[in-house]
């Protein structure tokens, strides 16, 4: 694992790539589909997670604070990225854990110890993101930490916006394209998304054939349910747009350009039947690029069926983003 330097926190990492898929499904109803790599990003830092979390260390470091403290489960993505970050940088975590803390049940919690994360196990009642307030509990457990930065569950907050918006800013050098798809959790990536793709439709009023300028926006929910950004995200993005007359006119007509479907969560947040896993099992080989059953493996079957069953995909050019999420839940396929 190549370390991280402080000063790299503020250099964006190169552009993930993209990678263009072929199938006979594909040629014969002439789409076009890349997927943006985001899942090799950085080797250890789990794709999007290593966008939304950045920013965060860089408060940090302009306060003088050496300690981040974030939530999340015990299968969290999102902690696993801070706790392996935190260790790169030299900087204390704190993973404050919904549920019981079971470093032999969860290898995802016991790899963010070996990082060096420090963890709190917190009953839901006591969990700070659902309760909005931090109980007093909590506030005498994390003193020994203080001073800390809190870091959002997942990392959403206006503050990732601009850094996951690059994804945007890559593409327009990388590929146009038609619709730009991405699997949906708290709602930062598809929040970032947004954000870009309004600064390239803003474009298309000077240039008319600028890269992007008529892109569409798929948010594909891995929790059941949703039929626009989740609220998380949704504050996020408003928050990011706060201070743009333009900016929130484009938000307020979002409507027109960005859909959120929950039909690929299927059985619910993280479940997958035996017949739903062998369909992604065979979709992994197929496209031999790794995916997970929470977040890209079941976008990415839900896209595949809906272009192969509905014609308006004929002829499109789509890019889904691959956000990571394997390291942590794995398709358990048989080679």
């Amino acid at each position: 694992m190549s370390p991280i330097d402080i000063d790299a926190l503020f250099t964006p990492l190169p552009p993930s790539p993209l990678q263009a898929v072929s199938h006979p499904m594909l040629t014969e109803r002439q789409i076009r589909l890349w997927v943006k790599r985001d899942d090799l990003l950085h080797p250890a830092l789990i794709g999007n997670k290593y966008r939304k979390s950045t920013v965060y260390f860089r408060q940090a470091v302009a306060q003088g604070i050496t300690t981040l403290v974030s939530f999340g489960g015990a299968y969290s993505n999102h902690l696993l990225a801070l706790a392996a970050m935190g260790q790169q940088v030299g900087m204390q975590t704190v993973g404050c854990v919904r549920g019981e803390v079971d470093l032999q049940r969860s290898p995802i919690l016991a790899q963010c110890a070996a990082y060096g994360m420090q963890l709190i196990a917190l009953t839901r009642q006591a969990y700070y993101p659902e309760q909005q307030q931090m109980s007093v509990m909590l506030q005498q457990q994390l003193q020994p930490f203080a001073p800390y930065l809190i870091v959002p569950e997942g990392g959403t907050s206006a503050a990732c916006v601009a850094d996951v918006s690059r994804i945007v800013d890559e593409l327009a050098i990388q590929q146009a394209c038609d619709v730009l798809v991405c699997p949906v959790g708290s709602g930062g990536t598809l929040a970032g998304l947004a954000y870009g793709l309004m600064q390239r439709h803003r474009l298309s009023v000077t240039q008319p054939k600028s890269t992007l300028s008529q892109c569409r926006l798929l948010g594909l929910s891995a929790a059941k349910g949703y039929t626009a950004l989740p609220m998380q995200g949704q504050q996020a993005l408003q928050q990011a747009c706060a201070a743009d007359a333009d900016l929130q006119q484009r938000l307020f007509n979002v409507s027109a350009w960005l859909t959120v479907d929950s039909s690929a969560a299927l059985n619910g947040f993280g479940r997958i039947e035996p017949a739903q896993l062998q369909q992604l099992c065979q979709l992994q080989q197929q496209l031999q690029i790794p995916l997970d059953y929470v977040y890209t493996g079941k976008a990415l079957l839900h896209l595949w069926a809906s272009m192969q069953q509905q014609d308006h995909w004929i002829g499109q050019r789509v890019v889904f983003v691959h956000t990571g999420g394997y390291q942590t839940a794995a398709l358990p396929c048989q080679n």
